[in-house]
């Protein structure tokens, strides 16, 4: 059903795709792979001029940051392309799910997808404190505020694909993970 209505992308390095096959096949998703890039192939001046990173940034610590952060700005060029309202993203890390999981996955889904009054939704608990959050009056699965700040799977709409992007570099010593300004 998802990609006769609206794309899902993964973002995934070449030595985890068989992995990520296997996490889309349960849950019946085709996904489109984009470019990625890899933290060895990055030069820090480059990255510096075109206001990817500041100056400062400690590049030899966070180079893992700026590839996965490039590789969703890649997936983001690649959504922001197409007509299409919205998109989810997955990293090419997420556990593998059971049968159950799956169900609830398309419930959830299907149920919070169609209603239009989001530009973001991170579908990712990492690091969410779900205990500090409240339940929207728009519907029970949907949170705020967001607080969860991992990449690892979101829903974003063409608006929010745009703000997005246009906040997430330069990556700076105080806002040193493109991820974290998802909550912004």
């Amino acid at each position: 059903m998802y990609n006769k209505t609206f794309p899902v992308y993964c973002i995934c390095l070449p030595k985890r795709k068989q992995h990520a096959k296997l996490f889309f096949q349960s849950l019946d998703m085709k996904p489109i792979y984009t470019e990625v890039v890899v933290k060895d192939s990055l030069d820090k001046q480059l990255l510096i001029n075109n206001n990817i990173i500041s100056e400062d940034y400690d590049f030899e610590k966070h180079k893992g940051r700026i590839a996965c952060s490039l590789s969703h700005y890649n997936a983001l060029r690649e959504f922001k392309k197409s007509n299409n309202p919205y998109c989810i993203i997955f990293e090419d890390d997420n556990s593998m799910l059971t049968k159950d999981e799956v169900y609830n996955v398309h419930k959830v889904l299907n149920e919070i997808l169609p209603l239009k009054i989001w530009d973001l939704i991170n579908l990712s608990p990492c690091f969410s404190k779900s205990e500090f959050q409240n339940t929207s009056k728009m519907h029970e699965y949907l949170k705020y505020p967001l607080n969860s700040v991992c990449r690892n799977a979101y829903a974003i709409t063409q608006n929010g694909a745009t703000e997005y992007l246009n906040r997430m570099f330069p990556l700076t010593n105080s806002k040193y993970a493109g991820d974290h300004e998802m909550k912004n």
